[in-house]
């Protein structure tokens, strides 16, 4: 593979995270792969978040803070701004399981046509104090029935990212999804069998359900390989599994 190691870039959106972008950021930078950075783009926090964020001395850290249009649009400003071959998302209160995650990742990228990595991730309940496992291989047909790729910790290439325009800020939740529909032709991915990252489930797709639902229906609804029927199917879909889950 060409430029091996290939740079990653560790892209983290924050917004009032003092309580847990400490052990965010402990996780990303204790990770055994060397040729990484690490850039915050903060929506200029409120609280404690930037003076803990500063506390860290590291040459591979870079952050700035300033008002945002929500999360994709911070993704974008460190896009922008970062110098990785390859680029990965995890939020402010998720930390990296093991500290050979992203070195596990790399290694998944086994030939010149893969463009895209994920893995598992374990969604935690701080309230019942358990978890359960989310993320399974890709399948771009699958992305209208449900949301089967963990996001968070996956491995994208710079240039397949360019190529489809960055993440379309005007959503507040399905952004991630979006990408992924809009980019999945183009899409040669890899998949790793492993958990590499634990995250809360008090994320705004979790806490606004129906803005969830309504915004991957949509991302559905605009692609002209699925269309109004799928996104349509999707919602109620998504809809009665969720209250189903909750209620009974």
């Amino acid at each position: 593979m060409n430029n091996y190691p290939p740079k990653v870039s560790i892209i983290i959106a924050t917004f009032n995270s003092e309580k847990t972008i400490k052990r965010c950021l402990e996780s990303c930078l204790s990770q055994n792969y060397i040729n990484k950075e690490l850039i915050i783009a903060d929506a200029k926090s409120n609280d404690n978040t930037m003076k803990i964020i500063k506390e860290f001395n590291s040459p591979n850290l870079f952050y700035f803070s300033e008002p945002d249009n929500g999360i994709y649009d911070a993704w974008n400003k460190a896009i922008k701004i970062s110098k990785g071959d390859w680029v990965c998302f995890i939020g402010s209160d998720d930390f990296w399981i093991s500290n050979d995650s992203i070195t596990k990742l790399v290694e998944k990228i086994d030939n010149k046509k893969i463009n895209f990595v994920s893995a598992k991730v374990r969604v935690y309940s701080e309230l019942h104090k358990n978890y359960y496992v989310m993320g399974k291989k890709w399948n771009f047909k699958k992305l209208s029935n449900n949301i089967n790729i963990a996001h968070p910790g996956s491995l994208h290439k710079i240039d397949l990212i360019k190529k489809y325009n960055l993440f379309d800020s005007k959503y507040t939740i399905a952004g991630d999804h979006d990408f992924l529909i809009r980019s999945g032709k183009s899409i040669s991915a890899n998949f790793l069998d492993l958990e590499i990252i634990q995250m809360l489930d008090t994320g705004i797709s979790n806490t606004r359900p129906f803005l969830a639902f309504y915004e991957s229906s949509k991302a559905i609804i605009r692609s002209s390989d699925f269309g109004i029927l799928k996104g349509f199917i999707f919602f109620i879909k998504s809809f009665l599994k969720f209250y189903l889950k909750k209620f009974l």
